[in-house]
């Protein structure tokens, strides 16, 4: 029993054609050497490889392991819901009290499950878990989950972005959420390529997100089976 929790990550597209994926808890961008990093006062949580800079621009580490939810395993179960609009700083303090709380007194069959709360983007409610026995939750754990996050929603006024519809980031660098057809029309007039970053919120693992595949460029994610998409020009 017990649990980790993050305000939320960014990723970034450097100069140099890589990505650099930082977790923040105090979020802020800054150009250094041609190339945009995050910066933050407070620790940092990142995912595998990515780059640390402190405020004054020199790097910090280049860690090898993630500290994305250091408590639980790369095989945690994950279960992310995006919101159809950005969530305001309060929203998202009461929507991960709430979760928290749930996490604290989350079992599988008698088995504690270990838990994790974190909002990504300002949009993704990502709960994870893995029993302490190194088994899988239950169904029924599965289910009280989605209902303790789904009674958050309703408490709170959240709508999630309906299942069908695709989530990418806009050339102005936003979180969008549109229809199959929509995103493929976007295609076609080439504000939408193969570069184009995409989310996955159907990922299903911790190490999975840990991983890149939550976010990632489209022409590397199963929309480039699922849609006819452009080179960038």
């Amino acid at each position: 029993m017990g649990r980790e929790s993050v305000a939320g990550f960014g990723g970034l597209r450097g100069d140099s054609g890589f990505i650099v994926t930082l977790f923040l808890h105090d979020k802020s961008e800054e150009v250094f050497d041609g190339t945009t990093f995050a910066k933050t006062n407070a620790d940092p949580v990142l995912t595998r490889g990515a780059v640390v800079l402190d405020l004054s621009g020199s790097l910090i580490s280049m860690p090898s392991a993630t500290t994305l939810l250091p408590r639980l395993p790369d095989a945690a179960r994950v279960w992310v819901h995006p919101a159809a609009a950005s969530l305001p700083d309060e929203t998202q303090k009461a929507v991960r009290n709430r979760l928290e709380r749930f996490v604290d007194e989350w079992t599988s069959h008698q088995q504690n499950v270990q838990g994790g709360v974190s909002i990504l983007y300002d949009r993704f409610v990502l709960l994870a878990g893995a029993r302490t026995d190194g088994n899988d939750p239950s169904g029924c754990a599965i289910d009280d989950a989605t209902r303790a996050v789904d009674a958050v929603a309703e408490d709170l006024g959240i709508e999630w972005v309906p299942s069908l519809h695709v989530l990418y980031r806009t050339q102005e660098g936003e979180v969008a959420a549109v229809p199959r057809s929509t995103f493929q029309e976007r295609a076609e007039a080439g504000t939408i390529t193969t570069m184009t970053t995409v989310f996955d919120p159907s990922v299903t693992t911790l190490g999975a997100v840990r991983d890149g595949e939550f976010e990632q460029p489209a022409g590397q994610s199963w929309h480039a089976n699922a849609f006819s998409l452009p080179e960038p020009a």
